[in-house]
């Protein structure tokens, strides 16, 4: 089976990469599978990926997503990227922690109510 070998190609299962990865780190944050330190891996991951896209989108420009692309053009850097996507997580952390208490201080209440 012959199958394509193409920036496009590449650029594809990159982006389905990041993705995959997207839904893990939030599976692990919701395990809470040693979240701290397997999200900082993921974000590490990432990282690598984000700068192999920006290698292809320099010779594929036409391949740089609109999301990726800054006012003059330019796709984001690898460490823009990560940033955006390590904010993203810890405000997705963040309101994961709200939520727990919220659920804590309501069955502290429904076992008050039930003694």
């Amino acid at each position: 089976m012959n199958e394509e070998v193409s920036l496009e190609r590449l650029n594809r299962q990159l982006e389905l990469s990041t993705g995959m990865l997207g839904d893990c780190s939030r599976l692990i944050r919701d395990l809470e599978l040693n979240h701290h330190e397997n999200i900082r891996r993921i974000g590490e991951a990432l990282m690598l990926i984000f700068d192999i896209q920006g290698q292809i989108y320099e010779q594929r420009p036409d391949l740089t997503p609109e999301h990726a692309k800054k006012g003059w053009n330019r796709p984001k850097s690898a460490t823009e990227g990560a940033k955006e996507v390590v904010a993203r997580l810890r405000k997705e952390v963040r309101g994961h922690r709200i939520y727990i208490e919220y659920l804590q201080r309501q069955m502290s209440d429904l076992e008050k109510t039930a003694k």
